[in-house]
């Protein structure tokens, strides 16, 4: 046996997928290469979709959560007596008279200024605090039953809490020390712990003016043009960047990034972000009201990483796909949708990525239909394919509407309580309507599909999605309501994974993988083709996994037929021999199928599922004995690669008998 692959064994390391070579039960790695060049998602394990290749976090204190050591010596005042007037004993120092600590408590007394030259009462720390720098200062009262005033020196007095109870304070240290105050005559107010901590010790964020950090997020004062950044991009790479607004509006600029820039109210974001030739740096500006953020997390996606999917497969396949763009602007969340006839609630529920931003739709008024949309723009006639992930609100059914806006449209239903497709309607002469389908992405969730083929002069179009009292009808009461998530206009006749935007159109570049093996790891004499996949659609344009010497002029085709339900078995040699093609034209391509070649001297066998479909006579002559390397593509050519779902394929150095076929194929 030679190169195998999948199976569950699957191994992906860089941008390289990993087979391996059985030789007599030792096993040696081999490398598919693997180009795509753009980010993509698939369905991970846990049944999420996921962004490939992505990378661990390279931003540091993201959630602003990032402490220093205690800077308190005797916070807890376990260490009890009466400070020094001289020096810091008990780690503290205090000149006053009203100052004790005892039974692990600091009693403060101030005492009246008529009895005494001064009447400061405070009790210090040598905290070595740094000016300009942020901290936390926590403490506990645990007696205030005269109403004392309780203050700290930080350049001035400022009153802080004095109730009884635990409170915290975030503040810019101006002097070194922490001096603590009690600023009511002749009033006792008694504490059992004071914790100073820094916040962002190790300094990894630069605050801009206006910005402060405290209490997990970092708070802009609405200053204009003002910064927060960190220091983490390589020019040249793309990353994900994930952050979660709190409040008011922060912007991300298109002169520090392409993709993903603009202006983020409250939620929770994840996006695409590429730096420029200039630019290092993970920036946000605000200027817009105060606003604050947190859980910021920054990490690269390599691209051109193979994509192992588990949508309906335990053990997962290699998902290959063509390129294609998603002609929706706004395909997550809030941004770009309107509401008619109702309210639309961001980060309303657990999306199939995980994240909590599935969009809620409310129906407000019970009159006439109402719905959320976004206009979208395509570049020509043809074939598109629109879905959205849908989950059920407290109505069983929705729809979608595609609609130019002039007088054509197509409205089609789904059941979202048992996963189904309802009926459809159509309206105009400006298109017509193909298919729809439905597909069970769990938790409620499901993908609803529909395709057209758009005809007309007009290209901007409308798409809807709308809550529905049941299949086929337009209106429903007030307050009915629905989840949506992930839309995706494509063209072509089938839904490809997801491809998010924020903001404008973007393209997945397709997957070709290639390249593998080398002469001692096949037999030019004989062997066995096998692989176990299925095709994105049945039929199309062909699509090939081959064995070859890397040229055109010697290999061995699987080929899934540009029409539909034929598979095509081919040889090609430049040394005078003979490859009689085989068709084989009861073959559901988008299916998964088991297939096998066996190819010797006698001639070529082909096994599908478990029985033979068709043979020749012709030996391997034709082949030349130069058999060199095994693609998903068409010899090494991205212009034909595999489009589809590979659970298994394998190349076998000797010729199986056909009950070893049978069995294999079954």
């Amino acid at each position: 046996m030679a190169v195998k692959l999948g199976n569950g064994n699957w191994a992906v390391k860089e941008d390289k997928l990993l087979a391996y070579n059985d030789n007599s039960g030792l096993f040696f790695n081999k490398e598919f290469d693997f180009l795509r060049g753009t980010s993509a998602t698939y369905v991970a394990k846990d049944g999420l979709i996921k962004t490939a290749g992505i990378q661990p976090n390279i931003v540091n204190n993201g959630d602003f959560s990032e402490l220093g050591s205690e800077v308190i010596t005797n916070g807890d005042f376990s260490q009890s007596g009466t400070p020094s007037s001289s020096s810091y004993t008990l780690g503290w120092y205090s000149p006053d008279p009203g100052v004790s600590i005892s039974n692990g408590e600091l009693s403060l007394t101030k005492q009246s200024p008529l009895c005494r030259a001064y009447a400061t009462d405070g009790i210090s720390v040598i905290a070595f605090l740094t000016s300009g720098k942020t901290y936390k200062l926590v403490y506990t009262v645990t007696e205030n039953n005269q109403g004392a005033t309780l203050r700290y020196y930080n350049g001035t007095y400022i009153n802080i809490n004095g109730s009884v109870g635990t409170h915290t304070l975030y503040y810019k240290a101006a002097t070194q020390y922490f001096i603590l105050l009690n600023a009511s005559d002749n009033k006792t107010i008694k504490l059992d712990s004071v914790s100073v901590k820094q916040v962002d010790p190790n300094d990894y964020w630069t605050l801009g003016t206006g910005w402060s950090v405290g209490d997990n997020k970092a708070t802009s004062d609405a200053s204009a043009n003002s910064y927060l950044n960190q220091q983490a991009y390589e020019i040249g790479k793309t990353y994900k960047l994930g952050f979660e607004v709190l409040e008011g509006t922060i912007e991300l600029r298109s002169a520090q990034y392409s993709k993903g820039t603009g202006f983020y109210t409250t939620g929770t974001y994840s996006i695409e972000v590429i730096p420029t030739t200039t630019f290092t740096y993970f920036y946000v500006y605000t200027g817009f009201g105060q606003s604050s953020i947190t859980n910021i997390t920054v990490q690269e996606i390599q691209t051109d990483t193979p994509r192992i999917d588990f949508t309906n497969d335990t053990k997962g396949h290699l998902l290959l796909e063509p390129q294609r763009t998603n002609n929706i602007p706004y395909s997550l969340g809030f941004d770009g949708w309107a509401a008619n006839r109702g309210t639309i609630t961001e980060n309303a529920t657990t999306s199939p990525d995980g994240l909590t931003n599935g969009v809620l739709y409310t129906k407000t008024q019970s009159d006439n239909e109402g719905w959320s949309a976004q206009s979208f723009t395509v570049s020509s006639v043809g074939t598109y394919n629109v879905s959205v992930f849908m989950k059920k609100g407290n109505a069983d059914y929705t729809h979608i509407l595609l609609y130019d806006g002039v007088g054509s449209g197509v409205r089609v239903w789904f059941n979202l309580e048992v996963g189904s497709v309802g009926t459809n309607t159509s309206f105009g002469s400006s298109f017509t309507y193909n298919d729809a389908s439905i597909e069970n992405y769990g938790n409620g969730w499901y993908r609803c599909i529909a395709t057209i083929t758009i005809t007309g002069s007009d290209l901007t179009w409308q798409f809807r999605v709308h809550p529905s009292g049941g299949d086929g009808i337009l209106n429903t009461s007030s307050s009915t309501t629905f989840y949506y998530w992930g839309a995706q206009l494509e063209s072509g006749d089938f839904s490809t994974s997801l491809i998010p935007t924020t903001g404008a159109t973007s393209t997945r570049n397709a997957d070709v993988c290639n390249n593998s093996g080398s002469a001692q790891d096949f037999n030019s004499e004989e062997g066995v083709l096998y692989a176990e996949l299925s095709a994105l659609a049945n039929g199309g344009v062909n699509r090939y996994i081959s064995l070859s010497d890397n040229t055109s002029s010697n290999r061995l085709q699987i080929i899934y037929s540009s029409n539909s339900n034929r598979l095509t078995i081919s040889g090609v040699g430049n040394v005078g021999g003979v490859f009689t093609t085989i068709n084989y034209t009861s073959f559901v391509q988008n299916q998964f199928n088991k297939i096998a070649i066996k190819y010797s001297s006698s001639g070529c066998k082909v096994f599908v599922n478990g029985s033979e479909v068709g043979s020749n006579t012709d030996n391997t002559s034709w082949v030349k004995n130069a058999l060199t390397t095994f693609d998903l593509t068409l010899w090494n050519q991205s212009t034909a690669p595999f489009i589809g779902k590979v659970r298994n394929v394998q190349v076998f150095t000797e010729a199986l008998t056909d009950e070893q076929l049978q069995k294999l194929t079954s």
